[in-house]
């Protein structure tokens, strides 16, 4: 942060109100996790620390193995 980069942090896994750190801190965006219906995802930590959500609930992606698969979470 104090040489400018932009961080950024995932809110967290554990579907609480409680901050998730290092995402809580100040001047790091904390992003939480939506579902296909763009609402939270049920595992997905929210609260007012929270600046910004996106998909993040049954997301394909590339696997180990030169491979796809579904996974979900906030990172």
């Amino acid at each position: 942060i104090n040489m400018g980069c932009l961080v950024i942090g995932g809110a967290g896994n554990n579907g609480v109100e409680t901050p998730f750190y290092p995402a809580a801190y100040d001047r790091v965006i904390a992003v939480a996790s939506t579902n296909s219906s763009d609402q939270k995802s049920g595992f997905s930590n929210y609260g007012t620390w929270v600046d910004i959500s996106a998909p993040g609930d049954n997301v394909y992606t590339t696997a180990y193995g030169n491979s796809y698969t579904f996974t979900s979470g906030t990172s």
